[in-house]
């Protein structure tokens, strides 16, 4: 028990510590948009690695989510390529 708290710490502080990192590289709103799709990799990877049932409803919020910050990177693009 104590070994899986510690790993999990260290896991969660790990990755803080990367998106702060990832702000300072790329900037915060694509950082922040990069961000947002960790509840669809999330999801992913816990039907992946644990075979964890997704439902209809589930698949539906993974597939929205990622075409939204899909297209919002896109808009992003645009707007840079546009002002340069």
């Amino acid at each position: 028990m104590w070994i899986g708290g510690f790993l999990s710490a260290i896991f969660t502080l790990s990755g803080h510590l990367m998106f702060n990192y990832g702000i300072k590289l790329i900037g915060a709103t694509s950082a922040a948009t990069i961000g947002a799709t960790n509840p669809c990799i999330t999801a992913i990877l816990a039907w992946l690695a644990i075979q964890e049932t997704l439902h209809g409803l589930q698949i539906l919020g993974i597939i929205i989510v990622t075409l939204g910050v899909l297209l919002l990177s896109q808009e992003l693009r645009l707007k840079q390529k546009l002002g340069s």
